[in-house]
C-alpha cells in the first residue's frame, strides 16, 4: 500500500510542469506556443532567457530528486527507483497538462540519479 502511494506521489511530483507554470506566472507566456512547444528548461531558456531556463531546470531536478529520495528513505532503494521512474513519466506526460506533451525528462533524470545513486 505504502509503496503504491509513493510511486503515485512520484508521478504527481513529476507532473508538475514548472516550465509551463513559471513563465505563465512570471511573464504571462504560454511556453507551449514558443520555440519547440516543449515545457522543458531548454525551451524556456531559448524563449525567455538563461535565468528562467536555469530556474526551471533546478525545479525539474528537485522534483526528480524528491521522488527518488521519498521512495528510497521511506521504503527502500527499489521503491526509490520506481518512484523516480514515475516522476519521469509524469514529466513526459503531465497530469496537470491533461497528459499532453511535457518535457524530455533530462533534468528530472538527473534528479532521480542524484537520489538513487548519489556517488555515481
Amino acid at each position: 500500500m505504502e509503496e503504491g502511494l509513493l510511486i503515485a506521489s512520484g508521478y504527481v511530483l513529476g507532473s508538475m510542469p514548472w516550465g509551463y507554470w513559471l513563465p505563465l506566472a512570471a511573464k504571462r507566456v504560454d511556453i507551449r506556443k514558443h520555440g519547440s512547444g516543449n515545457v522543458g528548461a531548454t525551451n524556456v531558456a531559448r524563449a525567455l532567457g538563461f535565468k528562467w531556463g536555469i530556474a526551471v531546470a533546478l525545479l525539474d531536478i528537485l522534483k526528480g530528486l524528491a521522488a527518488g529520495l521519498l521512495g528510497r528513505y521511506l521504503v527502500d532503494d527499489l521503491i526509490g527507483v520506481l518512484a523516480g521512474t514515475a516522476a519521469l513519466v509524469g514529466h513526459w506526460r503531465p497530469l496537470f497538462l491533461g497528459w499532453a506533451k511535457g518535457g524530455k525528462v533530462v533534468a528530472v533524470t538527473g534528479g532521480v540519479g542524484l537520489a538513487v545513486a548519489p556517488l555515481a
